[in-house]
């Protein structure tokens, strides 16, 4: 299992993770939870968070019986947890995410434990394929369908995810982001005006669409961390989808004819890449915001290729957890973002 190391690019969570390896009270608790799970245990062992996380949820391995789990704790507020842990049931029990075999709210923490997905994460090249643009079209309508009371009521939608990114970034006043940033913050002012012009409602989604947390099991896909799930506008999930899996615009319309069963508009398309171009923002905030939170940004680096990048993102190379990488990946995502921009202020003229 693969995992992103900042949480999700719309980081704004109310949960915090919890270490598991430095509480013998917690592993006490949840050896008993297996006990009471499986019975007898026989065989017992917590081989490891299945991520490097720097920000987000850390999940576990544990070998119980010779067989894999995944434990996965969150702190916070009692009532907040409850709706976290609602939640992992609900998309667990719709055949999205892995199966929960148990949880257990704690004074001070929650936790649940599901099943281990015996697959990697989808990988760059999978993710442009047919047959998964058609299962992540359906996915992500499917989500999309959710009743809302099922949803992080605190959470931020994409434009204001936006406002506090560059509110972080302002503060931070990192040397030589705080032109392009204040650049970032008016387009994004300009495309969500456009957006706010349709009037379609904000939908369910889960917010982190990122390859990482999708998994191809041969003839569906299952998708974990749903501490995310949040009304926000609609095709933001398709939008991220889209943009860390490089597709093309053919890909595109494929994703978008799955979605709409085959009967997608010019303002449907419109509409679509839109919200695509606002998720980019985003995605490039929250990489200087990674960026910047870490030591050591060379700004003599060259900046490669966004695919390359992305590609690398998606296997989740070690080189990953560096200032230096997020400062790249956010950088090429920025040159391509400003000529899509200038196309955008052309075709509103």
């Amino acid at each position: 299992m693969k995992k992103i190391l900042i949480g999700v690019f719309f980081v704004s969570s109310f949960i915090s993770s919890m270490d598991l390896s430095v509480s013998t009270n917690n592993k006490d608790l949840i050896f008993n939870s297996f006990e009471s799970l499986l019975g007898k245990i026989e065989s017992y062992q917590c081989v490891g968070d299945v991520k490097r996380s720097l920000l987000s949820n850390k999940p576990y391995v544990y070998i119980v019986n010779k067989k894999k789990y995944v434990v996965q704790c969150f702190l916070g507020g009692k009532s907040n947890r409850a709706v976290v842990v609602s939640n992992n049931y609900f998309v667990a029990q719709k055949n999205i995410a892995p199966k929960i075999h148990k949880s257990l709210h704690a004074p001070e923490f929650s936790y649940i434990i599901m099943d281990y997905i015996n697959v990697p994460s989808l990988t760059l090249d999978q993710a442009s394929q047919p047959e998964i643009l058609s299962l992540i079209a359906h996915k992500s309508k499917q989500i999309a369908q959710f009743d809302a009371v099922i949803c992080n009521p605190i959470r931020p939608n994409l434009s204001d995810e936006i406002v506090d990114f560059c509110q972080d970034l302002k503060n931070k006043n990192f040397l030589g982001l705080n032109t392009i940033v204040a650049t970032l913050k008016s387009s994004a002012d300009a495309i969500d005006n456009k957006i706010q012009k349709y009037k379609r409602p904000l939908v369910i989604n889960h917010n982190d669409f990122s390859l990482r947390n999708i998994f191809y099991t041969g003839n569906d896909i299952k998708i974990i961390d749903w501490n995310t799930i949040a009304l926000n506008y609609q095709y933001c999930d398709l939008a991220l989808y889209s943009l860390l899996s490089c597709l093309n615009e053919k890909e595109d319309n494929h994703l978008l004819n799955k979605y709409l069963d085959n009967n997608v508009s010019s303002e449907d398309k419109k509409y679509f890449n839109r919200v695509k171009l606002l998720v980019k923002v985003c995605f490039i905030l929250s990489c200087f915001k990674a960026a910047t939170s870490l030591a050591g940004i060379s700004h003599d680096k060259l900046i490669g290729k966004f695919r390359e990048y992305a590609r690398s993102f998606a296997e989740d190379a070690k080189k990953n957890e560096t200032a230096d990488f997020f400062y790249g990946f956010g950088m090429s995502q920025l040159q391509e973002f400003n000529k899509e921009y200038s196309e955008f202020e052309c075709d509103n003229l």
